[in-house]
């Protein structure tokens, strides 16, 4: 019995003492480890979230301050669009979702390694002298997938948005992570690395100011021929098929500059982005149609024309100075300026 009591008691020394304290201290700071990374990953998520919901909904407040028949009008030429954007963002968001659940891990395991007394020390200075090496040899790559990330999530342009970056005018064709794709007006592709884009221009987001210049011949009454092109526009804006391409009716500036021959009023449309060349070709229709019923002439062209007097010419003399004119020509220019004397006496002397 003695020997069994015995027994327990030197089984119990193989553990340190206060070893339960320890494992209690050990257990409590491997719980609060992972509830401190539970609450860091649903921080995380949620702003994420908020991101996704904020890009996708950016275009949405570009039309703020505008009214409600602007809202409408850009809610409905840009929905597809919108949709499309929200799309592209939440499965980034995911992306990065998975990302960083994953690094998440990997932190929590080695701290908790760390905890228990395993050396992670070897395995840290590894990741580290990698993520060096990798930091150094494809530090331009890390730039254009950041860059690209922030692209897509900030909305700063989309497939199908007519932009200009970094002086190069096109419209996007591709928005990868590294690269996006821009085919110009004469439709050359172009590369672009996200890294390297510092200006961008967007004119398919938000709306377009277009000034629509009208000519008008200089002996026009500037008063009338504003008077007619107001019920001109108003006549347009009237129409339904025009009035859900312009985000307000149309104004006339009235007249913006002349010169000797000819006077330009000028006609402000606001459409949705990239959408106003079909306003501005209807405006210049309407407005030359109705100034041309209302009699007003356009510039035309000034023509200069000039007389000259009829002269009387003597045949003899145009004769003389044709003759006169070929034998200077036959001689040689020496001949001409030092034997002028002896070729009056002897014209024939030059033939031998």
């Amino acid at each position: 019995m003695a020997g069994g009591v015995e027994w327990q008691r030197g089984d119990s020394s193989v553990f340190p003492p206060g070893w339960q304290a320890m494992l209690t201290e050990k257990a409590i700071h491997i719980v609060l480890t992972v509830l401190f990374a539970l609450v860091l990953r649903w921080a995380v998520h949620k702003a994420i979230r908020k991101a996704i919901d904020t890009a996708a909904t950016g275009r949405r407040r570009l039309a703020g301050g505008l009214g409600e028949r602007a809202s409408t009008v850009l809610a409905r030429s840009q929905q597809g669009t919108q949709a499309r954007a929200r799309q592209r963002t939440e499965t980034l968001g995911t992306v990065l979702a998975s990302v960083f659940d994953l690094v998440l891990v990997i932190v929590v395991v080695l701290m908790v390694l760390s905890t228990l007394g395993m050396s992670v020390g070897p395995a840290l200075a590894s990741a580290g002298i990698g993520g060096l090496a990798l930091g150094f040899g494809a530090q331009s790559l890390v730039k254009d997938l950041i860059s690209g990330v922030f692209l897509i999530f900030e909305d700063q342009f989309g497939v199908g948005d007519f932009v200009t970056v970094n002086g190069i005018q096109g419209t996007v064709l591709r928005v990868g992570f590294r690269v996006t794709q821009l085919q110009d007006p004469s439709g050359e592709i172009w590369y672009v690395r996200n890294g390297e884009v510092t200006k961008v221009g967007n004119q398919t987001q938000g709306w377009s100011s277009s000034f629509v210049q009208i000519p008008v011949n200089i002996s026009e009454d500037p008063f009338r021929v504003v008077r007619i092109l107001e019920e001109a526009v108003a006549s347009l804006d009237e129409e339904p098929e025009w009035r859900e391409q312009m985000l307000d009716t149309p104004q006339v500036l009235g007249l913006t500059n002349f010169n000797d021959r000819l006077m330009n009023f000028t006609v402000l449309a606001k459409c949705p982005g990239n959408e106003q060349w079909a306003v501005e070709r209807e405006i210049r229709a309407r407005a030359m149609t109705v100034l041309r019923e209302a009699g007003i002439r356009s510039p035309g062209l000034l023509v200069e024309s000039r007389s000259f007097d009829r002269v009387a010419v003597d045949e003899d003399s145009v004769l003389r100075s044709t003759r006169r004119s070929s034998l200077l020509r036959r001689r040689r220019p020496a001949e001409v300026g030092v034997n002028s004397g002896q070729a009056d006496e002897n014209p024939n002397a030059d033939e031998h």
